[in-house]
């Protein structure tokens, strides 16, 4: 429903961020103090967990049918994801912009990248079901 539910057990608070469009994945960065969202409309979506607000938009990659997730880089100054048309795309966390894609990275659409905790190194998943594992750009 294009909505991401926060509870607060502890206060009893419910916190509903409305981003518009139908969401296929979370990921919470390091610090706790944002989230991103994986959206079917084309666009990664960096939100402001306190307060709820957009902070930036990623767009570059095909997303409109299946599900796709992005993560944040571990150095948390970029942000990568997969796109329909197979290739890994990757931002720049604060400016936005695309600094390098990785094209024909699979042969159907990438539906998963993941980075590991302290090498630089990243797995991508894709419907072609294949597992690869990539050495990260810093």
């Amino acid at each position: 429903d294009g909505n991401v539910r926060i509870y607060d057990l502890p206060r009893g608070q419910l916190q509903c961020d409305d981003l518009k469009q139908p969401i296929t994945s979370i990921k919470v960065s390091s610090d706790q103090n944002c989230y991103i969202a994986s959206c079917l409309d084309n666009s990664i979506k960096m939100v402001d967990i306190a307060n709820g607000k957009i902070l930036k938009e990623y767009t570059g990659h095909k997303h409109t049918n299946f599900k796709s997730e992005a993560a944040f880089q571990n150095d948390c100054n970029h942000i990568i994801a997969g796109s329909e048309d197979g290739s890994i795309v990757r931002w720049n966390i604060v400016t936005g912009e695309v600094v390098n894609r990785i094209e024909g990275a699979h042969n159907k659409a990438t539906s998963s990248v993941v980075y590991h905790p302290s090498k630089p190194i990243f797995l991508s998943a894709s419907y072609d079901g294949t597992v690869k594992v990539w050495a990260s750009e810093k």
